[in-house]
């Protein structure tokens, strides 16, 4: 058997290391697509008012099962949001899509 000198062994290993980093960025790439599909699966859903998520009309229901979020998250987001800003009428707004959005055939 030959013996190595340290740089061989080390330059060696940095090829392994390398090769098993490359292997995970490809496990990571394919996780990520994964990720998007089911994404874009949840994004191509049609937009419609939640009979079952509802505090008023179901218009935050539904828009936060349109995009997989929390709907409750959705409700203090509009909230902070209107009461913070006087160039977004919140009231206005949420009247506006109540009457846009269709209610859920469901």
């Amino acid at each position: 058997m030959k013996n190595r000198s340290l740089e061989e062994v080390w330059s060696a290993s940095q090829h392994v290391n390398s090769w098993l980093r490359f292997k995970a960025d490809i496990v990571t790439l394919v996780a990520h697509f994964r990720t998007w599909k089911v994404a874009m699966a949840v994004a191509t859903r049609s937009m419609s008012r939640s009979r079952d998520d509802r505090v008023l009309a179901g218009v935050m229901g539904g828009i936060a099962r349109r995009f997989g979020w929390n709907s409750t998250l959705v409700r203090i987001v509009f909230v902070i949001i209107s009461s913070l800003s006087a160039a977004f009428p919140g009231i206005i707004v949420y009247l506006a899509l109540w009457l846009l959005i269709p209610q859920d055939s469901h």
